[in-house]
């Protein structure tokens, strides 16, 4: 049945608009979730159109209270099982005031049979403003502690920050109005409250707001105001903060356009003027991903915050750090340059010709994309090949000043990747007149042989406690063999080489300088592999060499994209030529003399029978297992990512899936943390611990088992919907904070689901991208961020990605899950895929690789007999079926 019913929709029918969801509006959601389906949709409340529209050349939204006109906008997208058409109405930040009735005339929508529909009024009422609930404030304080610590301060010439008590500032942009906290998509986050940027400096500070642009810029807006109104201001302080704000979200990447990389034409014009009338400047980014800064030093800002999309507390942060009474103490988790062009894989990264062009997750495009850039994504390239930044990585001011002292540096050959081979002890001293606290970064670089090296990497990191002024830290931190062993393509193994092995430590990567050196006299192997997930020989992949500059820069030429027509993954994998090697859990059933049924209930009282109770299952009963039941996207459902099938013939429980990267992504309002990017600016892996504890304790009073996070790909460009998802462009940091994410998940009693393996680095037609790697790069980064994450903690459950790698999708990658995650990385959980990956991807080969639950599925039979007649035919082998079952139940009997 249509989204519709039985509304209709003939060709003589006049066209009719039904509401997406309650007649309900909050006034504090930025971007609303109607805007991962097309970035137009910012702010909008949205409906369905029972036909497809023709034109919408005289179509009105008026809004009565005012007589204000609302922007008005359409387009096709998928909804339900038809592609109707969404219209939406623009109304945030129009509609002001909370718990109010607004009423909203809409008119002249023409469909493609010429029917114009009849004028509709509709009444929309504003949320209540929602406040602090007691007994939540233990959870929500986190929220704040993160976003104190994930706010990184840019530049602070003339100590302009932090503002003097009570004083008076002028404030511009559309960044107050429309002050973002969150993504939108998997990670977009339901707070029960949240505090926005006026309201924190209002309610959390003793400074001033120019009460007259107070009410100019409460729409958002980035218009100059009027010159007597500046005049005025000027007369009311000779300081200025400027916000500036960006959207984001998955199923899209955003644009190296005016309005998302670049600065628009009004935003230029308005940070110039304001500039260059007051005496000091503050700028505001808001913002998920790096974006043009060249107007800093264009027009001689003083002062930069990095506010990141910083969570439900991110206002009353923002305010702190601006009025003094929090230092702030965040590093970048990933290089900003000066220009998008400048960034190595920005020659491989799918960019249209207009904006118009954008081109969604779920394109109908097969898109190669090459990898040129090799191990040079962000701080390796532009650190290696001494190119200029405009904030490098690990970059962080405070309001106070440290000094660092490294002794007692211990190094020794590791035989094996988790073997110690640098012990260091560094201590932090406070030199300046305010409390704070600082990160400790070591970067290690490594001899060149055989192979090249980027001239330095990440290899460890510590975050002091809070520091008074005089007192002082020791941290001691320990450097594994994993940490500089590099891949070795050759002989498909993990090495150091014999040389020198160099050691920086400071405050940033800018700011590092060597403390040790140390000779290792002989190559050593930590850990032989095989070449798994080998570049076809097909592919021409040329790396960029520092040895070879200008002949290897990347040149995108062979990075394409076409129609579906002829077009299919030719890679090959290894994997079985080592046999399946899996539990044969049937065993375990011929073995038992008593043939009684075994039910779930027997299960949960005697867990050894398990293995037994997945034995006894019939091929359909496991094929049914292994694809997902039902999800809770309706409009008054849940919200709910999906549900395992409840076998009631055996009694098993229901068991629920939500994402919520940074919260609990549902339809019921509960906590909402700080992006992923932002948590990671904190450096700081208890404070990413907490976060995963805080969530979980949510995901179990709305009665979820498992959270589809942390989410840990790479930003390998800092284009990609997803980055404010994920967590950085190191692999190590990214890690090691996305480990702790989860590990605090698990052990609060919430099942993980670490997610998108792998190189899920774009959204441009995700389903149906081919990330061409080579096998060092795709080992030493993409992998590797997994890898570092399992040092910390390993996962109840792995997504794979949507995209292919080397002419394999991931969903059908058995070199990947069962010769890397599972034999390397010691994985022993189950997998899944991400939802709708059996659009492109086959669910026969998925399972056969060891891909044990297909999303969104459904509860028809169409998927699951499927999966009967690939064991049947052979394609399939039922002991590998079992295994996927078993480890799901397995997960099932600790987290239900």
């Amino acid at each position: 049945m249509s989204f519709f019913g039985d509304i209709p929709h003939g060709k003589n029918d006049l066209p009719q608009l039904l509401a997406m969801k309650a007649p309900e509006f909050n006034i504090e959601d930025v971007d609303g979730a109607e805007y991962m389906l097309d970035h137009r949709m910012e702010g909008c409340f949205c409906f369905v159109c029972t036909k497809k529209i023709g034109s919408m050349e005289n179509a009105r939204a008026l809004l009565r209270e005012g007589d204000k006109n609302i922007r008005i906008i359409s387009e096709i997208c998928n909804v339900g099982p038809f592609r109707e058409t969404i219209v939406g109405l623009c109304l945030q930040p129009v509609l002001t005031e909370y718990d109010k009735d607004y009423h909203i005339l809409i008119q002249g929508i023409v469909d493609e049979d010429g029917n114009e529909m009849q004028p509709m009024e509709y009444c929309l009422h504003t949320r209540p403003k929602a406040g602090e609930e007691p007994q939540y404030e233990k959870r929500d304080q986190v929220t704040l502690k993160v976003a104190r610590e994930g706010i990184v301060l840019l530049k602070n010439e003339k100590h302009v920050l932090p503002f003097a008590q009570e004083a008076k500032i002028n404030v511009f942009g559309s960044g107050f109005a429309k002050f973002r906290i969150g993504a939108s998509g998997a990670g977009r986050i339901n707070p029960r409250y949240q505090i926005r940027l006026f309201e924190g400096i209002e309610n959390y500070t003793s400074l001033k707001i120019n009460p007259e642009l107070r009410k100019f810029y409460a729409e958002a807006t980035d218009t100059l105001p009027e010159e007597d109104v500046l005049k005025r201001a000027v007369d009311y302080a000779d300081t200025a903060i400027l916000a500036l704000t960006r959207g984001t979200s998955e199923n899209f990447d955003n644009l190296a356009f005016k309005g998302e990389f670049y600065l628009t034409d009004e935003e230029e014009r308005l940070i110039e003027k304001v500039s260059r009338t007051f005496s000091h400047t503050v700028l505001l980014l808001n913002t998920g991903y790096p974006v043009d800064v060249r107007c800093v030093e264009k027009y001689g800002i003083d002062a930069v915050l990095w506010t990141g999309l910083c969570g439900m507390n991110g206002g009353r942060a923002v305010a702190e750090i601006l009025a003094g009474t929090v230092n702030p103490s965040g590093k970048l988790p990933d290089t900003w340059s000066l220009t998008w062009e400048e960034i190595p894989s920005s020659r491989n990264f799918y960019q249209p010709e207009t904006p118009q062009e954008r081109i969604s997750g779920g394109c109908e495009k097969y898109i190669d994309t090459l990898y040129e850039e090799g191990l040079y994504i962000g701080y390796r390239y532009f650190d290696t090949f001494k190119k200029k930044t405009a904030y490098s990585f690990g970059h962080g001011l405070s309001y106070t000043t440290f000094e660092f002292s490294a002794r007692d540096v211990k190094w020794s050959k590791p035989a094996t990747l988790d073997e110690a081979a640098v012990q260091i002890c560094v201590s932090v001293t406070n030199t300046g007149d305010r409390a704070g606290k600082e990160v400790v970064q070591l970067y290690a670089q490594l001899p060149e042989k055989k192979l090249e090296q980027p001239f330095r990497r990440l290899a460890g990191f510590a975050k002091t406690k809070l520091l008074q002024p005089g007192e002082c830290q020791e941290l001691k931190l320990t450097i594994n063999g994993r940490e500089l062993a590099s891949f070795d393509m050759e002989n498909a193994s993990w090495i150091c080489e014999e040389g020198e092995y160099r050691l920086f430590a400071g405050d940033s990567l800018e700011n590092s300088v060597e403390v040790s050196c140390w000779q290792l006299d002989e190559e050593v192997t930590l850990y032989q592999s095989r070449n798994y997930m080998a570049l076809p020989e097909e592919y021409e992949l040329r790396i960029l060499s520092k040895k070879q500059e200008e002949q290897t820069y990347p040149s995108g030429k062979n990075t394409r994209m076409t129609g579906l027509e002829g077009f299919s993954f030719q890679g090959k994998q290894v994997w079985k030529e080592n046999g399946s090697d899996v539990e044969v859990i049937a065993n375990q059933n011929k073995e038992r003399t008593d043939r009684k049924m075994i039910t779930w209930d027997m299960v949960k009282a005697d867990e050894s029978l398990l293995g037994a109770f997945i034995g006894q299952l019939s091929t359909y009963d496991l094929a049914r297992m292994a694809v997902c039941a039902k999800n809770g996207w309706g409009m008054d459902q849940k919200g709910e990512a999906g549900r395992i099938f409840v076998m009631e013939k055996y009694g098993t429980p229901e068991f629920v899936f939500a994402d919520g990267n940074n919260g609990v992504n549902l339809n019921e309002k509960n906590i909402g943390f700080p992006c992923s990017v932002t948590v990671c600016a904190t450096f700081n892996e208890e404070l990413a611990y907490e976060t995963g504890t805080a969530i979980a304790d949510e995901a179990k009073e709305k009665e979820v088992n498992v959270i589809l996070a942390p989410a840990a790909n790479l930003h390998r460009n800092p284009l990609g919907g997803r980055n404010a998802e994920y967590f950085s462009e190191d692999p190590f940091l990214a890690g090691k904070m996305a480990g702790n994410h989860g590990k605090g998940l698990e052990d609060h009693g919430v099942a993980s689901c670490m997610k998108h393996i792998v190189a899920n680095n774009c959204e441009s037609s995700r389903l149906r991208n081919d990330s061409i790697i080579d096998e060092r790069t795709l080992r030493e980064l993409y992998l590797k961020v997994f890898e570092e994450a399992f040092t910390v903690y390993k996962p109840a459950s792995l997504m794979t990605a949507y995209n292919g790698v080397n002419g394999v999708f991931c969903a059908e990658n058995g070199d990947m899950l069962q010769g890397i995650f599972e034999k390397e990385f010691g994985f022993d959980g189950f997998v899944m895929t991400d939802w709708t990956s059996s659009d492109t991807c086959d669910i026969v080969k998925a399972v056969d690789a060891g891909n044990g639950w297909i999303t969104p599925g459904g509860m028809e039979d169409t998927q699951p007999m499927q999966i009967v007649k690939g064991v049947e035919d052979g394609k399939i082998d039922r002991k590998r079926l079992e295994k996927s079952v078993y480890r799901m139940f397995r997960t099932v009997l600790k987290f239900s």
